[in-house]
């Protein structure tokens, strides 16, 4: 059979175990959990406090006029991809035309 001092040993144990668990967590929730923000109080901060409700127009205008700049710059880039294959044939055809003058034994002529 078991002995008394056996039992009460450990009822001791587990009464300190569960006074141990119970003041871990009290000390982790003063730490942790006393100070976090809900969800209604981020909500009224971001709503009251918050600077992108004066400062939305503005960046809604800055993404426009930066869509804008953009397009400018692909139109650009087109165009400068356009005058470069032009320069492109120009030179092949001004190279040919030396080649053929150098075998010819004549100077290239413009």
């Amino acid at each position: 059979m078991i002995d008394n001092d056996r039992v009460s040993s450990l009822w001791k144990t587990i009464a300190v175990a569960l006074i141990g668990i119970v003041a871990t967590g009290a000390s982790a929730w003063m730490v942790f959990d006393q100070n976090v923000v809900s969800r209604e109080e981020v909500s009224r901060m971001i709503a009251i406090e918050s600077d992108w409700r004066t400062e939305r127009e503005v960046v809604l205008q800055v993404l426009g006029e930066s869509k804008i700049m953009l397009k400018q710059v692909a139109e650009d880039v087109t165009k400068v991809k356009v005058e470069q294959a032009r320069l492109t044939e120009r030179v092949e055809l001004l190279m040919k035309q030396e080649m053929v003058a150098r075998q010819q034994g004549g100077k290239y002529s413009r």
